[in-house]
């Protein structure tokens, strides 16, 4: 089985914590009433917090969500229940699956693989291959380069277990954590609360307001968040 089938049969094993709710709806930066539910948010830009601290979430912008009810209410939830509009466009954003979110922040490749670019040439097909980085295979070789660059460290594996100087305590693998921290889904016993994550390649500074719509058993409700 391959490391990253491995990493997806790992976080689907893991239950869903969620994050720690606050004790109001009124605690967060944000909060709308839905029906006899009310649901706040809180926008984290693109942090997943941890209590191991803060871990950078690469190309998603992260919403800490989370509803509640009257005492010992239950409700439906599922991540599909919720979309994001930025700038008031009338595209919304779905969230994406705390699974492939763990897959993309521990597997650079999985959202850009390496390609082969052909060009047509006398009617054939020509690859191109980059021989820049390839020292001689003997001397004189007209192919290789006889003064390659010199290549940086490779950066750290972000899932591999490390530990925090302060209380050399060990953290689990971010995926883990990830899969952690995300909305609990399923008939859940209110308050709760967690994560969604919506992919987004802009910046930041460039988003003006934010809007989480929620569609589900509660009602049908928009929340400004920012």
């Amino acid at each position: 089985m391959t490391r990253l089938a491995l990493l997806l049969s790992a976080t689907l094993a893991f239950a869903h914590d969620g994050t720690e709710t606050k004790p109001k709806a009124e605690d967060y930066p944000a909060h709308i009433a839905v029906g006899k539910f009310t649901m706040a948010a809180e926008y984290l830009v693109r942090s997943i917090p941890t209590q191991y601290g803060m871990f950078d979430a690469g190309d998603y912008l992260v919403i800490d969500v989370a509803l509640f009810g009257p005492k010992d209410e239950h409700l439906q939830i599922a991540d599909g229940q919720f979309n994001l509009r930025l700038n008031g466009k009338k595209e919304m954003i779905a969230p994406e699956s705390p699974q492939f979110v763990a897959a993309a922040k521990t597997n650079p490749g999985w959202e850009s693989r390496p390609r082969l670019e052909a060009s047509g040439g006398n009617g054939a097909g020509q690859i191109g291959i980059d021989t820049a980085n390839s020292a001689p295979r003997f001397p004189g070789d007209p192919t290789g380069n006889p003064n390659p660059p010199t290549r940086n460290p490779e950066p750290p594996d972000p899932n591999t277990t490390e530990k925090r100087p302060d209380t050399q305590e060990q953290h689990p693998p971010l995926a883990t954590m990830i899969q952690s921290a995300a909305l609990p889904e399923g008939d859940r016993v209110l308050p709760v609360s967690g994560l969604l994550f919506f992919h987004y390649k802009g910046k930041t500074k460039d988003i003006k307001f934010l809007e989480l719509i929620y569609v589900g058993p509660a009602g049908k409700v928009t929340l400004k968040i920012q």
